[in-house]
């Protein structure tokens, strides 16, 4: 059995919730201590010294049990969420991925990728038994899209009509595996003129470690970070979903966004001196400010492709229901 068939409800959850009006008939009688009557009523008061190990353990014993009248708690049982099944996700929207623009579903608040798209837009020339074996390494699970679902990606034109089935990656495994697929082998520059470098670290799948040159830092697609296992250069976006282990493989990542880039990444804890710190992290501090506006107007640029998007969605639904 191949993982993607172990994993097909990895990501759906238990059918039905779980309240906990089902530990209601759970024991919830008292628990009295177990003493003997000899043990009340013990009239002997000497001891022998070669008896006090022996009394004291049994003492011991005792203490370990509940005292009379003591009623013990009933833990609530964990509350198991049931599938999403709300009205996002049916709510056909855009991300960004590589440059390109992916259709998508909010499932469990996350976007859910259309696969084909994500391969024909940004993983188009990857043979497929290299995508099977990296997907397959990296424990990615493809889920399968829904009835209505598909039937909104063929009427938005994403998918052609003859197509019966479509799968759906999540954001965080579409960026793993772009991470892998197109960014592994990062190219190689030379040393910057200027020496001053800030040494830097994430935590994200694996972590990484890396030198970042503010004198390299001129946009945000700038190749500023040098990984300093493998010497290759990264954007700030690119460096903090690079790695070179796979403790992280079978771990279920979620919620992770490149474009949060400056949450994720954080001053290496190899500078030793604390003045060196203060430093450090003040001038990497003022690198994460720069380029916000221009992400801020790609910000806008999207809502408004999204706004027009939508009109042309909702445009294509009137026609196809008037036919």
């Amino acid at each position: 059995m191949g993982f993607q068939d172990s994993a097909r409800n990895s990501l759906s959850g238990p059918p039905d919730t779980v309240t906990l009006t089902d530990v209601d008939s759970a024991d919830t009688s008292i628990v009295k201590a177990e003493v003997s009557p000899a043990d009340d009523t013990d009239s002997s008061t000497f001891q022998r010294p070669e008896d006090s190990r022996d009394t004291v353990s049994g003492q011991q014993e005792r203490s370990r049990h509940p005292v009379a009248g003591f009623k013990r708690p009933v833990l609530p049982a964990p509350v198991l969420m049931a599938t999403d099944r709300n009205s996002k996700t049916l709510e056909l929207s855009e991300t960004r991925v590589e440059g390109e623009m992916i259709s998508c579903f909010n499932v469990g608040g996350e976007a859910r990728l259309c696969l084909p798209q994500l391969l024909n837009r940004v993983l188009l020339g990857i043979p497929h038994s290299t995508l099977q074996s990296v997907t397959n390494a990296l424990h990615v699970y493809f889920a399968e899209c829904g009835a209505a679902q598909l039937a909104m990606l063929k009427r938005a034109c994403v998918l052609p009509n003859a197509v019966s089935r479509s799968g759906l990656v999540t954001l965080t495994d579409a960026l793993r595996i772009c991470a892998v697929l197109l960014h592994d082998s990062p190219p190689c520059h030379a040393m910057p003129n200027d020496i001053k470098a800030i040494p830097v670290i994430h935590e994200c799948f694996g972590g990484c470690r890396g030198l970042f040159w503010p004198s390299e830092y001129h946009s945000l697609s700038s190749l500023c970070i040098e990984c300093v296992e493998c010497r290759g250069r990264l954007s700030p976006p690119q460096f903090i979903s690079h790695s070179h282990t796979s403790g992280e493989n079978r771990t279920c990542h979620w919620g992770f966004d490149c474009r949060k880039w400056r949450s994720y990444l954080m001053l290496s804890d190899e500078v030793p001196a604390p003045s060196d710190q203060m430093s450090l992290q003040k001038l990497l501090d003022e690198m994460k400010m720069l380029f916000i506006d221009r992400e801020d107007q790609e910000v806008i640029i999207h809502n408004i492709l999204h706004l027009y998007y939508n009109t042309v969605h909702l445009i294509n639904a009137c026609m196809f229901i008037s036919l």
